[in-house]
C-alpha cells in the first residue's frame, strides 16, 4: 500500500512541537487540513517542495473551496499553524532558511485577503468580476486558431524569452539573500538590454532586472535553490515543450502579470484587480478593441473614489507612469495584446487564455465549432459578438458547406424557434441569400413568427409582388424589436423605435393586436412602452392593452 505522506508527517510534527521551548502556535487539526490540501489539491507530496506561488493556491483557492468556515471562526490560528509548519520545515532541513523567510513573507502578503476569501459564501469570490460588470452566464462564442497555432504564438513571447535567457545565462551564479551579486546582476542586465545606472550596489538598483528575476522564479524558469542559480522545469517546457506545456506556461505568465503588475512600491492608489477589469473590457470588445484613452478613464474611475486623497492619481502617474499604458506595455511584451493607432486588442492567444479563465470563473465562453459542425444557432450566437467582416466570413463558409437551401431552412427554423434577438439575427443572416432559396421564404409566410419578415424579404426580391403588411405584422415586428432590447432601450429613443414599424396615430390599433399575440415577451414589451413612452396617450394605450393579457398561471 502506498504511504500517505500526511499521515507519515503528522507524528514527526507532533514530536517536534513537544520539544520546542515555547508553546507552538496553531493546532494539529489545522496542520492536518493544510498538509492534506497541499498534498491532495495543490499537488505537493512533500512539504519541502513548497514554494511561494503555491501559497496563493493553498490559501486563496483551495482552502476557501474545500474548507467550511463558520461566521465567527478566527482564521488567525490557521495562519499561525502555517507559519509553524514553515518553521518545522526549516528546522528539519526540508526547506532552506532563506526560502523559509520568502515563504513567511508570502504568508504576510496574503494575510489581508485570506479572511475575506475564506469567509465568502460557497461559490462566490469577494471580488466578483461577473457581478461587478454585469456579465451574463454565457458570452458569444469565439473563433480561434488551432492549439498548434496558439502555441506557436506563445513561443514568440518576448517576455518569456527574456525570463528564460535570464535563467540560462545565470546558471551556477551565486545567490545571496535571494539576489544575484552586483557583478552578475550588471552582466545579466546588459546582456538583456536593460538600462544600468552608473552606481549599482545590488540587483535592486536595476528594477527591470529585479522584476524579471522575481517573475522568472515564480514561473519556474529559475529553480528554488537559495545558494546558486539553477534552472526550473519551465526552461524545458518553453519554448521546446509540447503545445499544451507551452500554453500552460504562457497562461501562468498571464495570470501572474495580472495579479502582480500593480503590486509594487506605488501605494498612492489601490489598483488591486484593476488589471482584471481592463482584461474583461478588452475581452468584451473582441476584435473591435478598446481605446487606450477609454481604458485609462475606466482605471481612473475605479481607482479614484471619495476615500482617495486629493492628487493621488497625479502622484501615482508621476511616480509610476500611466497605469493603462504600463499595463498594456507588459501585456504586449507577453503577447497578450496589440496596440495600434491608440486601440488595444487582445490577441487570439489572449482571448483563448482569458476566455478560459472566465469560464473557470462561471462565465461560459464557448468556442465556435468547425464550420462543418456548426448549427444555425451557433452562427446566430457568434453574430452577437462578431464584427460584420467576421460574421460575413463565417456565413459565406457555412453556406458553402451546407448549400443555400439547407442553410436558409436551418436559419429560418432557428428564427421561428428562438427568442426575439435570435430571430432578428437569423433573419438578417438569411435574407441576403433569399434569391437562392425563395421557396423556403414563401413557406415562412405561413409561419406566424416569420410572416412579417418573409413579406419584407420577398418584396425586396420582387417589388411588383403584392404582399401587404398588416397591423398584425407591425405588432409582431414591434414586439420583436423591443423584446430584443428590453434591458437597453433608451426612453428618448422609444418614439423612433415605434415609428420604424407603426405609422403615427395607429399605435392603439397595434397595441390592441399585440396583446392577442402568442409571443412570450409581449407583456413586458407593453409594460415598457406604458412606463417609458414620453407621449402620455401612447403610454396609456399600451398599459390598457397590457391589462387585457391573461394573468400568468
Amino acid at each position: 500500500m502506498e504511504r500517505d505522506p500526511v499521515d507519515s508527517l503528522l507524528p514527526e510534527l507532533a514530536e517536534w512541537a513537544d520539544k520546542q521551548a515555547q508553546p507552538v502556535q496553531g493546532n494539529s487539526n489545522d496542520a492536518e487540513i493544510l498538509l492534506r490540501l497541499l498534498y491532495e489539491h495543490v499537488g505537493l507530496p512533500e512539504l519541502g517542495e513548497l514554494r511561494p506561488g503555491d501559497l496563493d493556491e493553498l490559501l486563496l483557492e483551495q482552502f476557501p473551496a474545500k474548507v467550511a468556515v463558520e461566521e465567527d471562526e478566527d482564521l488567525t490560528e490557521v495562519l499561525a499553524t502555517l507559519r509553524e509548519l514553515l518553521t518545522f520545515a526549516g528546522d528539519t532541513g526540508r526547506i532552506e532558511p532563506a526560502l523559509v523567510a520568502d515563504l513567511r513573507r508570502k504568508v504576510d502578503e496574503i494575510e489581508p485577503r485570506f479572511g475575506e476569501v475564506a469567509m465568502a459564501p460557497p461559490g462566490e469570490q469577494p471580488y466578483d468580476l461577473r457581478a461587478e460588470l454585469g456579465l451574463p452566464d454565457r458570452l458569444p462564442p469565439l473563433r480561434l486558431p488551432s492549439d498548434e497555432e496558439l502555441a506557436a504564438a506563445a513561443r514568440q513571447s518576448p517576455l518569456l524569452d527574456r525570463a528564460r535567457r535570464l535563467a540560462v545565462r545565470t546558471v551556477a551564479c551565486p545567490i545571496k539573500a535571494g539576489a544575484l551579486s552586483t557583478a552578475d546582476a550588471i552582466a545579466a542586465a546588459e546582456a538583456l538590454g536593460f538600462a544600468v545606472p552608473d552606481a549599482v550596489e545590488g540587483m535592486a538598483d536595476i528594477p527591470e532586472l529585479e522584476r524579471l528575476w522575481e517573475w522568472a522564479a515564480e514561473l519556474e524558469f529559475i529553480g528554488p535553490s537559495t545558494e546558486i542559480v539553477e534552472v526550473g522545469p519551465s526552461v524545458d517546457d518553453w519554448p521546446d515543450g509540447d503545445d499544451q506545456a507551452v500554453l500552460d506556461v504562457w497562461a501562468d505568465a498571464l495570470g501572474l502579470l495580472l495579479e502582480e503588475i500593480f503590486q509594487d512600491e506605488c501605494a498612492d492608489l489601490d489598483l488591486e484587480d484593476i488589471a482584471y477589469y481592463a482584461m474583461v473590457s478588452l475581452f468584451l470588445a473582441r476584435s473591435e478593441g478598446a481605446s487606450v484613452a477609454e481604458l485609462r478613464d475606466m482605471i481612473r474611475e475605479i481607482a479614484v473614489d471619495e476615500t482617495t486623497s486629493d492628487g493621488a492619481w497625479d502622484n501615482w502617474v508621476a511616480t509610476c507612469g500611466d497605469p493603462a499604458e504600463r499595463l498594456l506595455a507588459v501585456l504586449a511584451d507577453l503577447g497578450a495584446v496589440t496596440v495600434e493607432g491608440g486601440i488595444a486588442r487582445l490577441t487570439p492567444l489572449g482571448q483563448y487564455t482569458f476566455g478560459g479563465a472566465l469560464t473557470d470563473g462561471g462565465v461560459e465562453v464557448p468556442l465556435l465549432p468547425p464550420v462543418e459542425e456548426m448549427a444555425a444557432f451557433d452562427l446566430v450566437d457568434f453574430a452577437k459578438g462578431a464584427t460584420d467582416e467576421e460574421l460575413d466570413a463565417e456565413t459565406v463558409a457555412w453556406f458553402e458547406v451546407r448549400g443555400a437551401v439547407a442553410a436558409t431552412d436551418d436559419l429560418l427554423t432557428a428564427a421561428a424557434e428562438g427568442e426575439a434577438e435570435d430571430r432578428m439575427i437569423a433573419v438578417s443572416i438569411a435574407a441576403p441569400h433569399a434569391a437562392t432559396a425563395t421557396q423556403r421564404w414563401r413557406q415562412a409566410l405561413d409561419e406566424p413568427m416569420l410572416r412579417p419578415y418573409a413579406k419584407v424579404t420577398l418584396h425586396q426580391l420582387d417589388p411588383s409582388e403584392e404582399l401587404e403588411s398588416t397591423v398584425a405584422d407591425a405588432a409582431r415586428l414591434l414586439t420583436d424589436m423591443l423584446a430584443a432590447a428590453l434591458d437597453s432601450v433608451d426612453p428618448e429613443e422609444l418614439p423612433d423605435v415605434l415609428a420604424e414599424t407603426v405609422p403615427a396615430g395607429q399605435e392603439p390599433a397595434v397595441f390592441e393586436e399585440m396583446w392577442r399575440l402568442d409571443h412570450p415577451d409581449v407583456r413586458e414589451v407593453l409594460a415598457l412602452i406604458g412606463a417609458q413612452h414620453p407621449d402620455k396617450k401612447i403610454a396609456k394605450a399600451a398599459r390598457k392593452a397590457g391589462f387585457k393579457i391573461a394573468p400568468e398561471e
